[in-house]
């Protein structure tokens, strides 16, 4: 049986502020290699999915 497990991507400087298409993410580089850490949260109330490994791709689009 195929499961998946909801989640939202919220901004690096924000517990609250989701990232999305409409709300995108801005910075300045420095041009030097950077780590950017995304916060993911998964809803609260929802059934526990069954023990597993779960994996997804995130697509990033980098203009500059």
């Amino acid at each position: 049986t195929f499961e998946t497990i909801p989640y939202a991507i919220y901004k690096p400087s924000s517990a609250t502020e989701l990232l999305s298409i409409t709300n995108k993410l801005s910075m300045t580089g420095n041009g030097t290699g950077q780590n950017i850490v995304m916060r993911v949260r998964v809803p609260s109330g929802l059934s526990t999915p069954r023990v597993g490994n779960y994996t997804d791709a995130v697509r990033a689009v980098i203009e500059y």
